[in-house]
């Protein structure tokens, strides 16, 4: 069993013994997941429903982040924080393994993530929370290892690109206005503004399988 799937079943079993009919989307389940990595541990939710949503657990409150928030909040960091997001990313798309945990009712799933930092420092979120950056490292490999998980359920390997590509390319071109990203996202007909980041993007071009095929990791290091 992949790790979507138990979240599945878990949501399929909390529908059945509260007696809500499947036909109704509005009913959801809080899941807690951990997420481990060598000698660290980070706890975070699942609000699952149709989706899996992610919740950073901040101050006992939960925040989600979307693609966007996570895209604005790494370009917000210093450029040598950037780089180093940008080096794990590269990486990972190269399949350059770093294994981590993901745990589910005490059952684990080893997944390809991004490594822990060893000089640990404190982010500002745009909810004005303050987290680690390893717990928002660790945040990121779920995200990451969520696409490939899809992507072996689907029987379709672009699916567990899709994320990568997009942030490589948009935080590469916004943070360091490199040609080659600029010539990518021109080439897959994104439409973009060039002088900012716009939160409210349409970047639902990175889903489509001729985008993935088109980006050429080679030309990143």
């Amino acid at each position: 069993m992949l790790f979507l799937e138990h979240l599945d079943r878990i949501h399929r079993e909390n529908r059945k013994e509260s007696g809500i009919d499947e036909g109704n989307r509005e009913f959801k389940s809080i899941i807690p997941v951990q997420i481990e990595y060598d000698d660290h541990t980070f706890d975070f939710e699942i609000r699952k429903s149709k989706k899996s949503m992610l919740f950073l657990i901040v101050d006992r409150q939960r925040v989600y982040l979307s693609d966007a928030d996570i895209i604005k909040t790494i370009l917000e960091m210093t450029e040598h924080d950037v780089k180093w997001y940008l080096t794990q990313f590269i990486h990972l798309y190269k399949a350059k393994k770093r294994t981590m945990n993901i745990i589910i009712d005490e059952k684990c799933y080893p997944v390809q993530g991004i490594p822990m930092r060893r000089k640990d420092k404190a982010i500002q979120l745009f909810t004005d929370s303050i987290i680690r950056m390893n717990y928002f490292s660790a945040m990121l490999s779920f995200v990451f290892a969520k696409d490939k998980c899809w992507a072996e359920i689907k029987d379709k390997d672009f699916y567990g690109k899709t994320t990568l590509c997009k942030f490589i390319s948009l935080i590469d071109y916004y943070k360091f206005r490199n040609p080659i990203s600029e010539g990518y996202l021109d080439s897959i007909g994104l439409e973009y503004c060039k002088e900012q980041f716009d939160p409210e993007m349409d970047t639902r071009i990175f889903k489509n399988e001729n985008a993935i095929k088109m980006f050429d990791i080679s030309q990143y290091k």
